[in-house]
């Protein structure tokens, strides 16, 4: 019995999370990072701040990232890097489905994201990585309030914009919050990117809840290492 509950332990994390469980999620990080690279993306699976962090999760948590992952290891895998295609096929993977027709609000070029309740990222389409330095496992793992500095009357109105749409889920709607600049904040040499809301949308799952909600936007560079005090907006 004290055998096999040191076999346990050592199967494990500090945190409890069992190495089984950190090993998959490593090995599903490495695999999209190398479908990236069809596309011509470059980016790190994971860092080891990342790994900690990832290490931390409860089971429920890893499981859940795990899924998570392998959606968006199916999804890069098929992607054609065609917004409409592309966002259609997300959908099915993921199980959700818009309450109105969003695909015509779609034009070339655009960043679309899709974030759970919880702030993770659910779906990301193959433009919205190049306007990124986190390595994989920060972008799909972490929220969306612990990867960027920006400024906090943005934030109030990204919430508030959410709650309003979630209220009363009317369909897509034009996204109100002005323009502006956010700053990665972890990596070691942080992009900073210039930020344009189009559309917000709710989806809803197989059984017509809202889960998730969809945004559109543009997106430009603007440098590398500028304080983030500086670029409030522009």
């Amino acid at each position: 019995m004290e055998q096999s509950q040191k076999q346990i332990s050592a199967g494990k994390s500090k945190s409890g999370l069992q190495t089984i469980g950190l090993t998959r999620i490593k090995g599903l990080l490495l695999d999209i990072s190398n479908e990236l690279s069809y596309h011509g993306i470059t980016r790190p699976a994971y860092t080891q701040e990342s790994l900690r962090r990832i290490e931390c999760f409860s089971e429920i948590e890893a499981t859940k990232v795990t899924t998570l992952l392998t959606q968006n290891l199916e999804f890069i895998a098929g992607s054609k890097n065609i917004e409409v295609e592309d966002l259609k096929f997300g959908l099915r993977i993921l199980g959700l489905k818009p309450i109105d027709d969003i695909f015509s609000f779609l034009s070339p070029g655009d960043v679309v994201e899709i974030h759970d309740f919880s702030g993770i990222q659910i779906y990301r389409n193959i433009a919205a990585f190049n306007f990124i330095s986190f390595s994989l496992a920060e972008i799909l793992c972490l929220p969306w309030t612990e990867l960027y500095l920006r400024p906090s009357l943005v934030i109030n109105a990204m919430m508030s914009e959410a709650n309003r749409l979630m209220s009363n889920p009317v369909g897509t709607i034009p996204i109100r919050f002005s323009e502006h600049v956010v700053t990665e904040s972890g990596p070691d040499k942080p992009l900073t990117v210039h930020l344009n809301f189009k559309f917000i949308s709710p989806m809803a799952d197989s059984e017509g809840q809202i889960t998730a909600v969809l945004t559109t936007k543009t997106c430009r560079i603007i440098e590398m290492d500028r304080p983030a005090e500086s670029l409030a907006y522009l």
